[in-house]
């Protein structure tokens, strides 16, 4: 009977201490329950360091960590949010300076606008598949986060939403977004190449603005705007190429201003008009090539160029006329894939040129005309192409 009496009470010590920890922890957040009787978390009052969110709060799922409810706990350094979870609200973990990891689950849709703004000690963050949006301004000023990777679902990179993220040195974009919005990687000051695929895509106003360590930019794929200063600051941005672009499409005003480490520009086919300073202050900026369908250009578009050695034209164009004009030196060029140097011919000289790109050396190329397979890069099959052509195999350079 005494063992049994013991038993009792130590299970009943037990249950409710269980009971005590599960209350305590629900002490700690404040909530409201919708009218569909679902729990949205408002505040959290704890000192914890580590901070699991419970599933159920007044026995309702948890769906909502809502609009500020973390706001300013500077003393969390991990936080678990549950499976029942499906949006975080704006602002909602903002200026949680100490925050290191954040577990997201599947199911998760949203993040809302400046959800972790200034966390300025967040590594990495894993981002479910089921994420089809996140807001502006969400991770902007996160100066630990070194690495992003975008579920399929993202068609859309909203304004600011990785500005002054100065460690990020790596981001994985899925192939069907199709708008980079006004300063979204602005001050990305470790990203040192971007590349992205997509049908078609919009890179707005100041969206690379100030990232002085970019060196490439590759983008695979029809650019339908790039904005006003897009490129602006990228000191050490060397090369830059967009696919073929749509219809009446126009290069935006200082798109590349003060990219001093640019020499050779490629526009791309189908850019109609190109407005003022698109390369000033590019000190050592080479040669552009300009295509025969641009009908506009902007004056001045060469501010502080004081290097530029030519203008790649097409005869009886706009541009030649352009050049003239203006006293510019050009050299009158019929483009060719395979012709990598633009001396008009394809031969020895411009395999010689590709296997030294692909050896990593510096040198004085037309990308364009490199990639002779279209496919957006420039490799290995690249150069076994030309070397087919230049030993008369039957091979096509360029579209087939």
């Amino acid at each position: 009977m005494r063992k049994f009496l013991y038993a009792f009470l130590l299970f009943g010590v037990f249950y409710f201490s269980i009971m005590m920890i599960s209350c305590n922890a629900a002490e700690h957040f404040e909530y409201v329950i919708t009218e569909d009787n679902r729990a949205v978390v408002t505040k959290y009052t704890g000192r914890d360091t580590v901070v699991n969110i419970p599933s159920e709060l007044g026995g309702a799922p948890v769906c909502t960590i809502g609009a500020e409810s973390f706001l300013g706990c500077e003393r969390i350094t991990a936080v678990m949010i549950p499976e029942s979870v499906t949006s975080i609200e704006e602002y909602a973990f903002e200026y949680c300076t100490s925050l290191e990891t954040i577990e997201i689950p599947e199911g998760v849709t949203l993040i809302g606008c400046g959800a972790f703004k200034h966390c300025a000690a967040l590594k990495a963050v894993n981002l479910p598949t089921s994420l089809s949006q996140i807001e502006m301004s969400a991770f902007e000023n996160c100066g630990s986060l070194e690495r992003i990777e975008l579920p399929d679902k993202i068609q859309e990179i909203e304004e600011s939403v990785f500005s002054g993220c100065v460690s990020l040195k790596e981001t994985v974009l899925p192939s069907k977004v199709y708008e980079i919005q006004s300063k979204a990687f602005r001050g990305c000051i470790s990203l040192t190449d971007f590349s992205m695929e997509y049908e078609w895509v919009t890179i707005s106003d100041y969206a690379f603005e100030n990232c002085i360590a970019l060196e490439s930019f590759l983008a695979v794929g029809a650019p339908t705007q790039i904005g006003t200063g897009a490129f602006t600051g990228c000191t050490d941005l060397k090369r830059v190429k967009f696919g073929e672009a749509g219809e009446s499409f126009c290069f935006s005003w200082g798109i590349f201003y003060g990219c001093t480490s640019l020499e050779h520009f490629t526009i791309p086919a189908g850019v109609f008009s190109v407005e003022d300073n698109l390369f000033a202050g590019c000190t050592n900026l080479r040669t552009v090539r300009i295509p025969g369908g641009t009908r506009q250009i902007g004056d001045p578009l060469f501010t502080g160029c004081e290097n530029l050695e030519a203008l790649y034209v097409d005869d009886n164009t706009y541009a030649l006329t352009y050049a003239r004009q203006h006293n510019l030196p050009y050299i009158i060029y019929n483009f060719q894939f395979g012709d990598v140097n633009r001396d008009g011919k394809v031969n020895g000289i411009d395999a010689g040129l590709l296997l030294q790109h692909l050896a990593e050396w510096d040198v004085n190329m037309d990308f364009d005309a490199a990639d002779v397979n279209c496919d957006g890069s420039i490799n290995g099959i690249d150069i076994s192409l030309l070397l087919q052509y230049l030993a008369d195999w039957e091979v096509k350079l360029g579209k087939i």
